[in-house]
């Protein structure tokens, strides 16, 4: 199967970087497109819900923390030496958040890391991404 457009969900932490490296070297052959995702999920405030376009000086007045959140995302593709498509920064449930996302940049691969320690085994989203996302689903393992 050929993939044109991988929408990658990271979570901002040191393996985010590991995860869009794996994806640029799956994305270069075949020429896809490749946009990244960070949904916070820690707020449900719904006035803040939804897709935030990363212009940092639009961010800042709306929620002070979606800008660091924007900053940090930035951070970890400013040397891909591969065009990201899309930044995606937003808050609420990150499988309905995905699947939107999905729909809005026309991805047919989304991809995430998994973390194999015990609590993110005891706390993991992947069995709803798996029930929630209406399209191919990568889950990459992250080594400890």
């Amino acid at each position: 199967m050929s993939y044109r457009h991988i929408l990658v969900a990271v979570d901002l932490s040191e393996n985010s970087r590991r995860i869009i490296d794996k994806v640029i070297l799956l994305a270069k052959p075949l020429d896809a497109k490749v946009s990244l995702i960070f949904v916070d999920e820690s707020t449900n405030d719904s006035a803040f819900s939804g897709l935030i376009d990363l212009d940092l000086a639009a961010i800042e007045p709306m929620h002070p923390s979606l800008k660091e959140f924007a900053n940090k995302l930035n951070a970890l593709v400013v040397d891909t030496n591969y065009t990201i498509e899309n930044q995606f920064v937003m808050q609420g449930d990150l499988s309905a958040r995905l699947d939107e996302t999905v729909a809005e940049v026309g991805a047919d691969l989304v991809v995430c890391g998994h973390d194999n320690g015990f609590w993110h085994r005891l706390a993991s989203k992947h069995h709803e991404l798996v029930n929630n996302v209406s399209i191919d689903l990568l889950v990459i393992p992250i080594d400890q």
